[in-house]
C-alpha cells in the first residue's frame, strides 16, 4: 500500500538551527492534520503541537510559490529558505517537509512517516507549533519551536 502511495510522489525534507484557486489551508478541511501529527508524535513519546497562524502563513507562502512556479524543493523562487519564511512570520527555529502528488493530508503525513528524514522532522523534539498548506498538488508542513 505504501509503495503505491510513494511511487507517484516525491518528498523533500529540510531542517535548520487563502484566496487563491488551488490553495488550501489544510487544517480547515476534513480531519484535522493536528490529530494525525499528534498521534504519531505521542506514539514516539513527543509532545503534541498546536496550529499556529504564523506557521500556517509560512506554509501557505511556500505552497503557493511552489504551485505557481512548478517548484519542488525548499528554496523559494525568491531564494528564501524555510528559516527565513518562518522568521518573517515571527516564528523561531523550525523544520519543513514538502511533497507533491498525494491526494490527502492523512496520506501525505503517512508518506512522511515512512521517510527517515521526514519522520525526523515530524518528530522534532523542539516543535511546539505547526502550519500546513496545500496549493494544487504541492504540500508544505512547517514545525517551529514557537511563533
Amino acid at each position: 500500500m505504501i509503495a503505491r502511495i510513494l511511487a507517484p510522489l516525491v518528498l523533500s525534507a529540510c531542517m535548520s538551527q487563502a484566496g487563491e484557486p488551488g490553495l488550501t489551508t489544510v487544517s480547515h478541511q476534513g480531519a484535522m492534520p493536528a490529530e494525525t501529527i499528534n498521534m504519531v508524535r505521542r506514539a514516539a513519546g513527543r509532545s503534541p503541537v498546536r496550529e499556529s497562524a504564523g506557521a500556517d502563513r509560512a506554509a501557505r507562502r511556500h505552497a503557493r510559490d511552489l504551485a505557481r512556479n512548478g517548484g519542488r524543493g525548499h528554496r523559494g523562487s525568491d531564494g528564501s529558505t524555510h528559516s527565513q519564511r518562518l522568521r518573517a512570520e515571527g516564528c523561531g527555529r523550525g523544520v519543513e517537509n514538502v511533497a507533491w502528488g498525494i491526494p490527502s493530508s492523512r496520506q501525505v503525513i503517512s508518506a512522511w512517516m515512512d521517510s527517515p528524514a521526514h519522520r525526523h522532522n515530524l518528530l522534532w523534539p523542539e516543535a511546539a507549533v505547526y502550519g500546513m498548506a496545500r496549493a494544487g498538488d504541492r504540500w508544505v508542513l512547517v514545525l517551529s519551536e514557537g511563533c
